[in-house]
C-alpha cells in the first residue's frame, strides 16, 4: 500500500466507523476492491490480506481497517465502485449517517464510573470464561469508544480467556459511555445470562439502578390520590390477568369509561412489587430508554395514553409510532407497555402492526365488558356517600353509560345536590358548559384560570405565565380582567379548581380530564376564535379547528370558524408553513379551502422571498428506516414515504399531499427549481403527486441526473405504483426503468406496491379505479402478476388480504395462481377467511381455490376462519365440503381455536356439524378446557349443554376447573363448582386449584374455593403450601385470606423454608409484617440451616432485614453460612 501523506477524512472515517455492523454484515468486497488497485490506493499485498482471513465478516473487516488507514481519496473511490455496482443502499446509508463534532480533547475525557467498574471487576472470572468478545465488540467501533488498533490490541492474545481479559482490561480504560454500549451489545447478542449476573452484582452506591425522576414521582402521588376511589371490576381484573400473560396491553374505550384508572392501577400494584413504572407521552421516550439502557430487564411497565391520537386519528402520531415500531418489538420482549386508545382509532384502516394484534387488545365498555350495574353502584358509592334510603334517587343513573366513572369523581367534586344527579350524569357537555358560562359572567379569575390553560395548551405553571408575559396579557384581556393582575394570583385559583376542572402534577397544571379539555376548548375557541387562530397551538388547530364544511370529523367539539376569520388563519398559515412544525400545516384540512388557498396565493404574490423559503429544506423527524425499508410493510401513508427523507423542504410536502394550485403557483415562481431537484426532494414529491404537468416541468436531465444521483430509480417506480399515479408510469419506464425490479432486501414489485394501495386521501369510488388503472398499465407493460416478494407473498394474496375483489377478479384474469401460497404455506383464501372477506372467498373458490390447503402449521382456511370468528366465512366454506375435524400440527382443532376466542356462534355452527367435543390437543387440552382457561362463560354453558367431561384433564393433570382459578375466571369457577366438579383435583405437581389461585393473588377465586371446603392446608409436591405461595409471590390480600381461615402460619416445604422465609427470600416487606403480626417463629431456619434473616441477606433485601431485626431476629443464627451481615 502507498505511504499515506494524510489519513481519510475525519468525517469520512466516522461514516465508515458509524456503520462498522452493517457494513461487515453487508459488504460484498470482492465485487469492489478492484478500484481500489486501478486508482492506486491499494496493491496486491493488501488484497492478500483481505483473502488471508477466512469468512466473509472477517474478510469485510479486514477491508475496512485498510480503508480506515488508508488516504483521503480512498472515501471517494469506496462510493465510486459501491454506485458503479449498482450497491446503493449502503451509499445512501452512509450518506444519511449523522456526523458529530470533533472528537472530545483529553481534558474532557470522563472515565467510566466507579459502580460501573465495580460490576465489572466483581465479575472478572466469570466474564473471562463467558464472553464471546468477538460477537460484541464491532458495537465500539461504531459507537467510536474503539479503534481498529484496540481490535488488533485483542487478537494479538492467544487464548480465548487472554483476549477477553484483554477486552475487559481496554473496557476498563474506556470512557463513562463503554459499560452502556457493551451492555447494549450483549442485549443484541441475547446474553442476557451475562447482564443479570452485572445487574444483580451488589454495589455500595448503585448509581446506574434506573430511578424515578420527581416528575413521575408526581404523577405517580397523583395516581394514588385517584387509585384511593377505584373500585376493582371485572374488567379490570381481565386486564390485569392480560397483563400478566402479555407485554403489549391495549385497553380501548370511549372518553370517560375508566380505562386511564384501569391501567394505572394496575401499573401501582406492580410498583408496590418493585417494579420501575414509567409514564411515556411520545414513542420518542421508548426509544431513548431502549437506546440508553434506562430500564430494568423483564421488571419495567411503560405507561402510555392515547399515542396515535386522542379526539381522531393522528397522522403525525401515528407516522412516528411507524417510525419506532420494529424498535419496540424487539424491546417489547423485556418490558410491559400499557396503551389506552379510542375504539374509533383502532378500527381506522389506517392503523396497523401492533395495533392489530387482537389478542392484546381489550376493550373496556364492549357489549361484555361494559360496568353492570352493581359496579356501576359501587363506584357511585366509593365517591358519593349516599344513605341506603337513597339509592333509589340514584337507580336511574345506572342506565347512563357514556362517561359514568368520571361523572362520579365530577359530580363529587361539583358538590351538586343528589336531587340534581340524573340532569348531571344524562347531559354532562350541558353541565360544563353552564358552569363555564357561569364563571365567564361572575368569576373572571376562574374563567381566566380555563383560558390560560387553553392557550398555553394543557400545560400551564407559574413560570410559563411569567416567561410568556404577552400571551399571559392576551388571557387577561379576553377575560376582562386588569394588566396588573399577577401570574401568582392565577395560580391560586387554579389551585382553587384542583380535583375538579383541574389537575396539579407537582408544579404543573393540566386539564383533569381530556373530556373537560375538549368541552372547555370548544366553549373558549368559539367565543373568541380569532384568539385561538393566533395564539394555540398549531396543532390544536390542525385537529380541532376548521373553516366552513373543511372537516370530515363528526366529533361535536371541532370548533367551526365564518369565513370572516380566513384572512387570521392565512396569517397563521403563513408563519408556521416556514417553521419546524410545517407539517402541521400541509395536513390542516383548512388547506383544501379554496378561499384560503387563493388568499395564501395572493399573500405569496406580494411576498416572494416567503416563496424562496418554502423550498428550504428542514428535518420532519428522525427516522430509523432506510429509504428501501418502507416496502418491508404491507401498508404505509405518504406521510411515512415523505418521513423516510431526512431533510424536506414545505413546498416539497405540499406537493407530495396534492396541494396542487398551491404548489404549481410556487414551482413557477420559482422557475421549476432548477439544480435544487435532488436537494430539495421535490422530483420525490412529484413522483408521490403523481400530475404529469410538473411532471413534465422537468427536463430529461433533470430527470436522469435525479434516477441515477440522488434516488434510486426503482424506488420511485414503486412510489408512482403505490400511490396510483399511473399516468406517470410510461414517463418513468421510457428512462429504462425496469417494470419487475424489486425493492432491494425486501423483494416488492411495482405491481405489488399497486395492489396494496389503501391511500385514503381520495375518495373510495376513485380510489378503485386508480388502483385499477395503475394495474393494467402495469401489467400491459410486462409485469409478472405471480412475481412475489421475498416472503413469497403474490400480488394476489396481498389482494385477497385487503378484500379487494375487483383487483382479485383482475389479477385472476390475468393468470394469477389462485392457491400460489407465501412461504409459511398461507394460500390467498386462507389470508381472505382470516380477514372475514366473504365475497373474496367466495370468488376465490369459483376460481379453483382449494379449500383444505393448510399452511406448514396445519392450519386449514375453515380454522383460521374459526380462530377470527367469522361466522358467515365458515358457513361458506362448510357449504363447501371441508374437513370440520381437521387440525392442525398442535392438535387443535377449528373447535378448539373457537373456544379459546369465545366465538359462540361459530362453535354453535361447528356444534350442530356433529364435531367431537371431548377431542383434545397435544397437550390434552379439550374445547372445554381452553374455554375455561378464557373465561368465555357462554362458551362454557353451550359446551356444558353437549354433555362434556368437566373433569377431563390436559397431560399436565390440570383440570378446566384448575385452568380456570389460575387465570382467575371467578365467574366460570362458579358455573363449574356449581356442576359438581373435584374441588381437589390436584395437577401433577400436587398443585390443587386453591394453589394455583393463591400462587397467581386471584382473591375472588380464594374465596369462592374456601367456601366449598377446600383443605387450606394441602400441600404441593414440594411441600409447598397456599399460604406458601401467596407469600412468595406477595399477594397480600390473598394471605389475609388465608390467614382468617386459620392456616398453619409455620408451615414449611420440603426444604423447610417457611411462609416467612420466603416473603423474606423476595423481599415482600409488606407480607413480612402481616406474618409477623400473627406470631410466626422469626427464627424458624429451612433445612441448610439459614434463617430468614440470613436469606433477606443474601438477596440484598435490606428494608426486610430491618424488619426482621426489629421483631426479634437472632443476628448469631447468620454465622452458619455467611458472616454476621451486619459486621
Amino acid at each position: 500500500m502507498p505511504k499515506i501523506i494524510h489519513p481519510l477524512f475525519k468525517e469520512d472515517a466516522q461514516r465508515i466507523k458509524r456503520n462498522w455492523k452493517y457494513l461487515k454484515s453487508n459488504l460484498m468486497q470482492y465485487d469492489i476492491r478492484d478500484n481500489f488497485l486501478v486508482e492506486a490506493i491499494w496493491d496486491l499485498p493488501d488484497f492478500e490480506k483481505i483473502d488471508a482471513e477466512k469468512t466473509p465478516g472477517e474478510k469485510n473487516e479486514m477491508f475496512l481497517k485498510l480503508l480506515l488507514q488508508s488516504g483521503p481519496r480512498a472515501y471517494k473511490v469506496f462510493i465510486a465502485a459501491l454506485q458503479e455496482n449498482n450497491i446503493t443502499h449502503i451509499v445512501e446509508k452512509l450518506k444519511q449517517t449523522p456526523i458529530t463534532e470533533d472528537a472530545r480533547e483529553p481534558s474532557e475525557f470522563r472515565p467510566m464510573s466507579d459502580v460501573d467498574a465495580h460490576r465489572i471487576k466483581h465479575n472478572w472470572i466469570f466474564l473471562k470464561e463467558n464472553l464471546v468478545q468477538h460477537e460484541i465488540r464491532d458495537m465500539f467501533i461504531n459507537e467510536d469508544i474503539w479503534d481498529c488498533a484496540d481490535f488488533e490490541e485483542i487478537d494479538a492474545e492467544k487464548t480465548p480467556k487472554e483476549k477477553n481479559e484483554r477486552f475487559l482490561k481496554l473496557l476498563l480504560q474506556s470512557d463513562h459511555r463503554a459499560y452502556d454500549v457493551f451492555v447494549a451489545a450483549l442485549r443484541e447478542k441475547c446474553s442476557t445470562h451475562i447482564i443479570e449476573k452485572l445487574q444483580n452484582t451488589r454495589t455500595t452506591k448503585d448509581s446506574k439502578k434506573p430511578a424515578e425522576n420527581e416528575f413521575d414521582i408526581n404523577i405517580f402521588q397523583n395516581w394514588q390520590k385517584e387509585d384511593a376511589l377505584f373500585v376493582p371490576t371485572r374488567s379490570s381484573r381481565i386486564v390485569e390477568t392480560i397483563t400478566k400473560e402479555k407485554n403489549l396491553v391495549i385497553v380501548a374505550g370511549h372518553s370517560g369509561n375508566g380505562k386511564s384508572a384501569i391501567i394505572q392501577h394496575i401499573a401501582l400494584k406492580y410498583r408496590r412489587e418493585g417494579w420501575l413504572v414509567k409514564p411515556v407521552d411520545t414513542i420518542e421516550e421508548i426509544k431513548e430508554a431502549y437506546v440508553s439502557g434506562n430500564f430494568r430487564e423483564n421488571k419495567t411497565v411503560f405507561i402510555f395514553h392515547d399515542p396515535i391520537g386522542k379526539e381522531s386519528y393522528n397522522q403525525i402520531l401515528y407516522a412516528s409510532w411507524k417510525k419506532y415500531e420494529q424498535t419496540l418489538k424487539v424491546f417489547l420482549r423485556s418490558v410491559k407497555l400499557l396503551l389506552t386508545c379510542r375504539p374509533w382509532i383502532l378500527s381506522d384502516k389506517r392503523v396497523k402492526g401492533l395495533f392489530e394484534e387482537n389478542e392484546n387488545i381489550f376493550i373496556a365498555d364492549s357489549q361484555d365488558n361494559k360496568l353492570t350495574d352493581d359496579e356501576k353502584m359501587q363506584i357511585f358509592k366509593k365517591n358519593i356517600s349516599i344513605a341506603d334510603n337513597q339509592e333509589e334517587k340514584v337507580a336511574k343513573v345506572l342506565q347512563i353509560e357514556t362517561y359514568f366513572p368520571l361523572l362520579c369523581k365530577l359530580f363529587a367534586s361539583n358538590e351538586e345536590s343528589l336531587q340534581n344527579v340524573y340532569n348531571f350524569f344524562k347531559e354532562p357537555i350541558d353541565v360544563v358548559e353552564k358552569e363555564i358560562d357561569i364563571w365567564r359572567k361572575k368569576d373572571a379569575h376562574r374563567y381566566c384560570a380555563l383560558v390560560c390553560l387553553v392557550l398555553f395548551n394543557n400545560t400551564i405553571c407559574l413560570n410559563d405565565m411569567m416567561k410568556n408575559n404577552e400571551l399571559f396579557k392576551v388571557c387577561l384581556h379576553l377575560c376582562d380582567l386588569p394588566e396588573f393582575t399577577s401570574p401568582a394570583m392565577v395560580k391560586k385559583t387554579l389551585d382553587s379548581v384542583d380535583g375538579y376542572f383541574i389537575k396539579k402534577i407537582g408544579d404543573t397544571y393540566h386539564f383533569y380530564h381530556d373530556f373537560i379539555m375538549e368541552v372547555t376548548t370548544f366553549v373558549i375557541g368559539t367565543e373568541f376564535p380569532e384568539e385561538m387562530i393566533r395564539y394555540a397551538d398549531i396543532g390544536f388547530l390542525r385537529r380541532r379547528l376548521t373553516v366552513g364544511n373543511c372537516s370530515d370529523s363528526n366529533d361535536s367539539f371541532v370548533i367551526n370558524v365564518s369565513d370572516m376569520h380566513i384572512n387570521s388563519l392565512v396569517e397563521r398559515f403563513l408563519k408556521d408553513i416556514v417553521g419546524d412544525r410545517f407539517m402541521e400545516v400541509v395536513l390542516n384540512p383548512s388547506l383544501r379551502n379554496e378561499k384560503i388557498i387563493d388568499q395564501l396565493i395572493d399573500k405569496l404574490t406580494s411576498n416572494p422571498e416567503k416563496v424562496k423559503l418554502l423550498i428550504q429544506n428542514m428535518k420532519i423527524g428522525h427516522t430509523e428506516q432506510a429509504k428501501n425499508a418502507v416496502f418491508n410493510k404491507t401498508f404505509f401513508t405518504k406521510l411515512e414515504v415523505v418521513n423516510l427523507i431526512a431533510e424536506i423542504s414545505p413546498l416539497a410536502a405540499l406537493i407530495s399531499f396534492r396541494h396542487d394550485k398551491l404548489s404549481m403557483f410556487c414551482l413557477k415562481e420559482l422557475g421549476c427549481v432548477d439544480r435544487k431537484v435532488q436537494k430539495e426532494s421535490i422530483f420525490i414529491a412529484v413522483c408521490c403527486n403523481g400530475s404529469r404537468d410538473m411532471f413534465n416541468m422537468f427536463s430529461k436531465e433533470e430527470v436522469e441526473l435525479c434516477l441515477r444521483e440522488y434516488l434510486t430509480d426503482e424506488f420511485l417506480i414503486h412510489i408512482v405504483s403505490l400511490f396510483g399515479n399511473y399516468e406517470i408510469i410510461p414517463e418513468l419506464l421510457s428512462f429504462g426503468v425496469s417494470i419487475n425490479t424489486k425493492i432491494h432486501k425486501f423483494g416488492s414489485t411495482p405491481l405489488f406496491t399497486a395492489v396494496v394501495n389503501d391511500d385514503l386521501e381520495r375518495d373510495n369510488q376513485n380510489q378503485l379505479s386508480l388502483r385499477e388503472e395503475t394495474i393494467i398499465t402495469l401489467i400491459n407493460n410486462g409485469a409478472d402478476v405471480n412475481l412475489c416478494n421475498e416472503t413469497g407473498t403474490s400480488p394476489l394474496y396481498k389482494a385477497c388480504q385487503y378484500g379487494h375483489d375487483s383487483t382479485v377478479q383482475l389479477l385472476l384474469n390475468n393468470g394469477a395462481d389462485v392457491n400460489l401460497c407465501e412461504e409459511t404455506g398461507v394460500s390467498p383464501l386462507s389470508i381472505a377467511c382470516q380477514n372475514g372477506h366473504d365475497s373474496t372467498v367466495q370468488l376465490l373458490l369459483n376460481n379453483g381455490a382449494d379449500v383444505n390447503l393448510c399452511e406448514e402449521t396445519g392450519v386449514s382456511p375453515l380454522f383460521i376462519a374459526c380462530q377470527n370468528g367469522h361466522d358467515s366465512t365458515v358457513h361458506i366454506l362448510l357449504s363447501k365440503g371441508v374437513d370440520v375435524n381437521l387440525c392442525d400440527k398442535t392438535g387443535a382443532s377449528p373447535l378448539h381455536i373457537a373456544c379459546r376466542n369465545g366465538h359462540e356462534s361459530v362453535v354453535h355452527i361447528l356444534l350442530c356439524k356433529g364435531i367431537d367435543v371431548n377431542l383434545c390437543d397435544n397437550t390434552g387440552a379439550s374445547p372445554f378446557f381452553i374455554a375455561c382457561q378464557n373465561g368465555h362463560d357462554s362458551t362454557v354453558h353451550i359446551l356444558l349443554s353437549k354433555g362434556v367431561d368437566v373433569n377431563l384433564c390436559d397431560k399436565t393433570g390440570a383440570s378446566p376447573l384448575f385452568i380456570a382459578c389460575q387465570n382467575g375466571h371467578d365467574n366460570t369457577v362458579h358455573i363449574l363448582l356449581s356442576k359438581g366438579v373435584d374441588v381437589n383435583l390436584c395437577d401433577k405437581t400436587g398443585a390443587s386449584p386453591l394453589h394455583i389461585a393463591c400462587r397467581n393473588g386471584h382473591e375472588s377465586v380464594v374465596h369462592i374455593l374456601l367456601c366449598k371446603g377446600i383443605d387450606v392446608n394441602l400441600c404441593d409436591n414440594t411441600g409447598a403450601s397456599p399460604l406458601f405461595l401467596a407469600c412468595q409471590n406477595g399477594h397480600n390480600s390473598t394471605v389475609h385470606i388465608l390467614l382468617s381461615k386459620g392456616v398453619d402460619v409455620n408451615l414449611c416445604d420440603k426444604t423447610g423454608a417457611s411462609p416467612l422465609f420466603i416473603a423474606c427470600q423476595n423481599g415482600h416487606d409488606s407480607t413480612v409484617h402481616i406474618l409477623l403480626s400473627k406470631g410466626v417463629d422469626v427464627n424458624l431456619c429451612d433445612k441448610t440451616g439459614a434463617s430468614p434473616l440470613q436469606i433477606a441477606y443474601q438477596n440484598g433485601k435490606d428494608s426486610t432485614m430491618q424488619l426482621l431485626l426489629k421483631n426479634g431476629a437472632d443476628l448469631n443464627l447468620c454465622t452458619k453460612i455467611l458472616v454476621n451481615p451486619l459486621k
